[in-house]
């Protein structure tokens, strides 16, 4: 389910285009649509978060889930979303001590808890008010965000730290009381200390080494007071002869942190960049020393780190920051995962149906000279390579499919590589078709030799000869060229996927690169000259067409002419 948060956000935070593709590239500009839906979704959060506060559910979750998201945002390289963040930073601050201080007020500590209710809503209703103006520019012009619902919670919670204030100040029965509203500040934080001093006029408030005079005004005081050093120190009040309760102010440095990718991916050889940045828990960037693998690299918001490899694997960049007087150290671990040298692999066959045993080459070309296997159905044997070629020749008895591809397994300067695959139709000799075939040719063979028989060795009459004359001129039921040539031509503009408009000649034009090209420009040929010319083919004219008719059908069933 994170995952999926995740790439929600992703989604959503990626600048979109304001314009359609077809419009130029000059003219696109950058839409703020995708963050304008993203923030506001993320405002729904916030309210969720206030709610919880409202209903005094101190268990929720919904403000950790806030703390994911915005964490994840932090992380983000992304200059126009940093634009918008800084607000909503300060507001999930804000609300953090909302909470915090509910949290107190139910353990006891009702009046500290009070004030850090107090100081968050301040912090909140400052940053709403900065929310609030922020534009987003949208295909419908500049828009801001609709806070109504979030301003109205954030009133209720103040209505709400009232009533908490009202019911601590009855419980209170000591003449002088001292509370903070944030006993867990960072350096350089503003924090202010209250107190309840009945019938003085004024206390002397002490904070670590330091002693401060403080007006009484109505019964209460106060002072603001920013620590300079991490450290614990002791804080309480005295007013003549009478001492407050001792609060403990555990004071720290400013938290950092490395925003770095997880994972960097290079190949050896070749420059290697780890990009990032050094910034506080606010996200504001931070100057100071970072310590990487090639030594000390100063860091000024953000740094770049180049490094090399010479042998690929895995390898582990460890990045420090130490800290210094006001920021706390902290660290980044970025995996490297350094590649061999690519290569490319590709190969052609001069055929893609062969018959059964039958010699055909492959051919192929690799970007660098390394040893190649040629594999056939992933039985592979070496083949020798030279500048950058390769071929071999193939012999398959198997009748099927077979898939003919090279392969490198790698080594230690380049990765494994697999070329295109080609795939091989290979094929057995069609009995049925070959009967048919040889059939046909001896039909013709004897109906073409039987004309000329009937004259030999036979005595005729003079009546006799011209009765046979007369009867020569009447052609026999033999196949014609015309009913030839059309039963051809509807196999192939089937076979290729042609219209039935297609003419002799377009058929011709098109099936130029086949390997029965030639018999049937023989075929076209005797069919125009008998059919569209008008002219009777002579007897060794029909021989040539019938033979190269028989030569294209093998052709087409076997690969191969007789």
């Amino acid at each position: 389910m994170k995952r999926v948060s995740l790439l929600l956000i992703f989604l959503l935070i990626t600048p979109v285009l304001a314009e359609p593709r077809q419009i130029p590239l000059k003219e696109v500009r950058e839409s703020d649509e995708g963050y304008y839906i993203f923030f506001s979704a993320l405002l729904e959060l916030y309210s969720k978060s206030l709610g919880d506060v409202l209903n005094e559910n101190l268990n929720s979750t919904s403000y950790e889930r806030l703390t994911s998201i915005l964490n994840f945002l932090i992380e983000e390289q992304n200059e126009r979303l940093r634009n918008f963040l800084p607000p909503f930073l300060e507001f999930h601050r804000g609300i953090g001590k909302i909470i915090e201080g509910q949290r107190a007020f139910f353990k006891g500590k009702m009046l500290s808890g009070v004030a850090m209710m107090k100081e968050g809503i301040s912090e909140s209703e400052l940053a709403l008010s900065n929310i609030e103006s922020l534009e987003f520019k949208t295909e419908d012009g500049e828009k801001r965000l609709n806070v109504d619902k979030v301003k109205d919670k954030l009133e209720r919670v103040k209505e709400l730290v009232s009533a908490y204030e009202f019911l601590a100040r009855k419980k209170v029965n000591a003449p002088l009381v001292l509370y903070v509203s944030d006993e867990n500040p960072f350096i350089y934080e503003n924090v202010t200390f209250y107190g309840i001093a009945r019938n003085f006029s004024e206390v002397i408030l002490h904070i670590g080494n330091e002693s401060f005079k403080v007006k009484v005004v109505e019964g209460e005081f106060s002072l603001d007071y920013i620590f300079y050093s991490p450290g614990v120190y002791i804080a309480y009040a005295e007013a003549g002869n009478v001492k407050s309760n001792v609060i403990r102010i555990n004071v720290t440095k400013i938290p950092t942190r490395i925003i770095a990718p997880k994972v960097v991916v290079g190949r050896i050889f070749q420059d290697v960049y780890v990009n990032g940045s050094l910034v506080d828990y606010m996200g504001n960037p931070i100057q100071g020393e970072l310590m990487t693998p090639i030594g000390n690299v100063s860091v000024n918001g953000s740094f770049s780190i180049k490094l090399r490899y010479e042998r690929y694997g895995n390898y582990a960049v460890n990045l420090y920051y130490p800290g210094s007087d006001v920021y706390e150290s902290s660290k980044a671990n970025v995996r490297l995962v350094i590649l061999r040298l690519p290569i490319t692999i590709r190969i052609s066959s001069e055929r893609e149906k062969v018959r059964a045993g039958k010699e055909f080459r492959v051919y192929g070309n690799v970007s660098v000279d390394v040893p190649i296997e040629l594999c056939v159905d992933d039985n592979c044997s070496p083949i020798d390579v030279k500048n950058g070629s390769f071929n071999a020749t193939l012999a398959l008895k198997d009748v099927g499919m077979h898939k003919v591809y090279a392969y490198f397994k790698g080594n230690e300067l380049y990765e494994p590589a697999k070329s295109n695959i080609v795939i091989v139709e290979v094929y057995s000799y069609p009995v049925r078709e070959i009967a048919v075939a040889v059939f046909l040719l001896l039909i013709i063979f004897l109906l073409l030799k039987l004309k000329p028989r009937k004259m030999q060795g036979i005595e005729m009459s003079e009546e006799e000869i011209k009765e046979l004359l007369k009867t020569e001129e009447t052609p026999e039921e033999t196949p014609t060229v015309r009913d030839s040539y059309r039963n051809i031509y509807f196999t192939l503009i089937r076979k290729f996927n042609l219209g039935r408009s297609t003419t002799p000649r377009e058929l011709l034009n098109f099936l130029r690169d086949k390997p029965f090209w030639d018999h049937l420009a023989k075929v076209t040929m005797g069919h125009e000259k008998e059919v569209y010319a008008g002219r009777k083919l002579s007897l060794s004219e029909i021989k040539a067409f019938f033979r190269a008719l028989a030569n294209l059908m093998l052709t087409l069933i076997l690969g191969e002419e007789l």
